[in-house]
C-alpha cells in the first residue's frame, strides 16, 4: 500500500523481481472526481508501470525506477499519461517478511487526458509504502 508515490493520492502495487536487482511493480490508484460543486461526478484511475534497480546488499537498498503513470476519467475521453522515477531508500529483508520504501517519484505530465501532446510540465512528488515479500 503506497500513500503519494506515481499514481498521486494513494495506491495498491504488485511487485515482481525479473532478477534479483531488478524490481518490475504495477500499481492502480482511483479516487473519485469532483465538479466545481463539490460532488461527485466520476473516478479517475491512475494506472501505473515501473521497472527499477536496488542497489545495496542485506536489508537496506537505494532505488532507482522508472515507469509511466496513465490517468483517465472514467467514461471520458483519452487517458493523460506521465513519465515517472523513483528515487529512494528501501528496507526489505532478503527472505521476505515487510517492506519499507521511500523517495522521490517527480511527474512529467507528457500528455493531457484529450490525447493531445504538451509541453513537458515536470511535477515535483514524494511517496511512502509499506507491505510484505514473501
Amino acid at each position: 500500500m503506497e500513500l503519494g508515490g506515481t499514481c498521486l493520492i494513494g495506491s495498491l502495487s504488485y511487485e515482481r523481481r525479473l532478477a534479483h536487482d531488478w524490481p518490475l511493480r504495477v500499481a492502480v490508484g482511483a479516487f473519485p472526481a469532483y465538479s466545481i460543486l463539490g460532488s461527485s461526478t466520476s473516478v479517475i484511475l491512475w494506472p501505473a508501470v515501473t521497472m527499477g534497480r536496488l542497489f545495496g546488499s542485506g536489508d537496506y537498498h537505494f532505488e532507482l525506477a522508472l515507469g509511466v503513470v496513465a490517468w483517465a476519467e472514467l467514461g471520458r475521453g483519452q487517458p493523460g499519461l506521465f513519465a515517472t522515477a523513483t528515487i529512494g531508500y528501501r528496507y526489505q529483508a532478503p527472505g521476505g517478511g515487510i517492506v519499507f520504501r521511500v523517495g522521490a517519484t517527480p511527474l512529467i505530465k507528457v500528455r493531457d487526458p484529450e490525447g493531445s501532446h504538451i509541453s513537458p510540465t515536470f511535477k515535483p512528488w514524494a511517496g511512502i509504502s509499506v507491505g510484505t515479500a514473501w
